[in-house]
């Protein structure tokens, strides 16, 4: 089965099911009912249709460029292009500011100026890739490439997600199985241990100590802990914003080396992708400031940008603590042959995989670590008081 996205013979946009097996045979039949096919989604049935209209209750941007770009494609006019999204999108979403910005375009504003008046939805980066391909006069061939860099992003985020929930799962059932032991089932050999005179010490008395801390100050602990995360999220979030801490996440083991690949990944990107479109380095090296999160690239950009305007070239003003060795000797190269947008090209490609591998890396050496910590924090606890059982020997004698 196929969803379908025409225009009938009155030029008039028309959207429906069609129930064939390939996409050859759907075409076909659409052009036999005077259908002018733009475009072909498959789905397996009624149900995996209500679970990706649901998905898309909120506005995804890489849709939204891949409709727009396949609605050019076709030979449609920007506004009408629009329109037909719009109505694609309130359909079934209940979204209404494509409206507006259809509204705006047919005032005669442009689409990237349009954009900026939504700034939640089109961030400054897809505004500038945008005006960049109305200048060139390529605003399909951008839209293509935001639809491939956003989708590129958003498999990334959704790796990265994947990689930590697992872990944050087996994290869970270990603190729960730790809180179980000490407060339940410790306290019921203490007990025993107590009322059979038996002295606790060494082992036994530390692991018998950290359960009556733990049942005596719950409540005091509890606290702390919620101020903990409450701390640990505020210093999460000015990771984005305070040059302090991003500097410290990002000489933090193992995620330090992730979210230096992710933003050279995003910058040579960027860079490879508004190169390709003739923009000079410092009008690109704007637009990149604007796209990256990290404050402590943001400012790296920011005096590349001062310097480069000055004369100085860019392999001369990267700054080796934030960007690779690798980066900045594919950077001198495609600077000294004249291939600089090759080369951006080739490090977003690089740093890609590069981070697809650490990613993996984390998913696969995470659960037998944790795995580990929860069986050596078992095996203390069975060590004291399997100490403490046998010094009942002792006592015998």
């Amino acid at each position: 089965m196929f969803q379908y996205k025409a225009l009938n013979e009155e030029g008039e946009y028309v959207e429906g099911e069609i129930n064939l097996s390939s996409e050859e045979t759907a075409i076909a039949e659409l052009i036999r009912l005077n259908f002018t096919p733009i475009k072909l989604i498959k789905v397996k049935d009624k149900k995996n249709k209500g679970l990706l209209l649901s998905r898309n209750k909120k506005f995804e941007a890489q849709q939204f460029f891949e409709n727009i770009y396949d609605y050019l494609d076709s030979g449609l006019s920007i506004d009408k292009a629009l329109e037909l999204e719009a109505k694609s999108i309130n359909q079934n979403n209940g979204m209404t500011f494509i409206t507006e910005l259809v509204d705006m375009v047919r005032q005669g504003e442009s689409l990237s100026k349009a954009m900026q008046n939504f700034p939640e939805q089109f961030s400054a980066l897809y505004v500038g890739v945008v005006h960049v391909g109305e200048e060139t006069d390529s605003l399909s061939e951008s839209l293509q490439l935001l639809a491939r860099l956003t989708h590129d992003l958003q498999e990334f985020k959704q790796k990265i997600k994947s990689a930590l929930i697992y872990p944050m799962i087996l994290s869970g059932v270990m603190l729960i199985s730790v809180l179980v032991l000490f407060g339940l089932v410790i306290p019921r050999f203490k007990s025993l241990f107590v009322g059979m005179g038996i002295e606790m010490t060494g082992i036994t008395g530390v692991v018998v100590g950290i359960s009556d801390v733990l049942t005596q100050n719950y409540q005091v602990l509890l606290l702390i802990l919620a101020l903990f995360i409450v701390i640990f999220s505020k210093i999460f979030k000015s990771a984005l914003t305070d040059q302090g801490w991003a500097k410290y996440f990002l000489k933090a083991p193992v995620i330090g080396g992730m979210i230096q690949q992710y933003n050279l990944y995003i910058i040579s990107m960027i860079l490879h992708i508004l190169m390709k479109k003739r923009i000079t380095i410092i009008k690109a090296l704007d637009h990149v400031k604007d796209a990256v999160g990290n404050i402590v690239y943001k400012n790296e950009i920011e005096i590349m940008t001062r310097e480069i305007s000055r004369g100085k070239s860019i392999q001369d003003v990267l700054n080796t603590e934030f960007f690779t060795s690798h980066f900045i000797y594919i950077v001198a190269v495609g600077e000294e042959t004249g291939r600089l947008t090759e080369s951006f090209a080739k490090l977003s490609r690089y740093y890609y995989k590069q981070l697809d591998v650490r990613i993996k890396s984390l998913m696969t050496y995470a659960e037998p670590a944790i795995i580990l910590v929860l069986g050596l924090v078992v095996g203390l606890i069975v060590v004291s008081m399997l100490q403490a059982i046998l010094s009942i020997n002792e006592l015998a004698v």
